[in-house]
């Protein structure tokens, strides 16, 4: 009988050592997954606090290109306002069929072909009216009356 009992504590023990081994490798594991899984979640944070540190410099950034043109607009038109101001009593105003006579012209249009682009020059006009004879090879914001 103690020799049975014997056995049987020893494959008690045995048992008993295979169930903490078991319970240690499925704890670890556990572990191993748990910290997987929260180290994936630090990481995502930290992604998500990088795009929203590289989206705000890039807002900082346009602020900053906008602050600047801003400058130059403001530094040239107070460079231009004066001598707009000095040249105007000294030169009448430009009609604006010169003007516009002057542009069509430059680009080969006919006389004449810009009047509906002049303030109180007729109806809207159309755009994208072709213009071969002229040697132009696309369309243009010539005047079609509708």
């Amino acid at each position: 009988i103690k020799h049975m009992m014997a056995f049987i504590e020893q494959e008690a023990n045995e048992k008993a050592e295979e169930i903490d081994a078991k319970a240690e490798e499925e704890f670890n594991i556990e572990k191993g997954r748990l910290v997987q899984t929260q180290r994936l979640k630090i990481m995502e944070y930290y992604e998500k606090k990088e795009k929203q540190i590289e989206q705000q410099k890039k807002i900082q950034m346009s602020n900053m290109m906008n602050q600047a043109r801003l400058k130059v607009l403001r530094a040239r038109d107070d460079l231009v306002t004066p001598l707009g101001a000095r040249w105007r009593p000294r030169h009448p105003p430009l009609p604006l069929v010169a003007v516009y006579g002057a542009i069509g012209g430059a680009i080969g249009l006919p006389p004449g072909s810009l009047s509906a682009w002049e303030p109180g020059g007729g109806p809207t006009p159309r755009l994208h009216h072709w213009l071969p004879s002229a040697g132009l090879s696309g369309p243009l914001l010539t005047p079609t009356l509708a």
